[in-house]
């Protein structure tokens, strides 16, 4: 991702980005369409995650139907979880208050009806561990415990 802007006639210098992102995305189309697995570096650490920013409309019916469904739901659970094992900080994704119209707000998986993007990242790798010589196998091995929620997803992109 870019990581410069330019100043030559702007009064604000200050850099477009302090971190360096990078995305390495599945499927046709632009890298923001496509879900995959990305890494931020900056000086206090990196963040490593696996998911989608956001859903296109005709994606974002299909992830609800998904969440909704029992099977494909319980997939989604599962996939979470694992990558919760791994040592997921946080989940991402915009959200609405509410959920949708057309869904049950009592549904098991209700706040997961209301992402309008989905990911899972860990947000605690020190710089010291980003320095070290184990920081590739602790990306390799982040990419692997959360490839069923990245499988998941590419399943469900193809399907729109």
């Amino acid at each position: 991702m870019r990581i410069y802007r330019d100043t030559r006639f702007s009064k604000d210098k200050s850099p477009y980005r302090t971190y360096l992102g990078i995305f390495f995305w599945e499927g046709a189309g632009k890298k923001m369409e496509n879900p995959g697995f990305f890494f931020s570096v900056d000086a206090n650490g990196a963040h490593l995650g696996t998911g989608k920013y956001v859903f296109p409309k005709p994606v974002l019916a299909k992830y609800r139907e998904a969440v909704a469904d029992r099977k494909l739901g319980a997939e989604l659970d599962d996939a979470l979880k694992a990558a919760w094992k791994a040592g997921a900080s946080d989940l991402g994704g915009e959200e609405l208050k509410r959920v949708p119209r057309g869904f049950d707000p009592e549904h098991a998986r209700a706040d997961l009806l209301k992402h309008k993007g989905l990911y899972i990242y860990k947000a605690d790798v020190s710089p010291s561990k980003v320095t070290s010589a184990k920081f590739v196998d602790m990306c390799l091995d982040w990419s692997e415990k959360t490839a069923a929620l990245h499988k998941w997803l590419v399943k469900i992109t193809k399907q729109a």
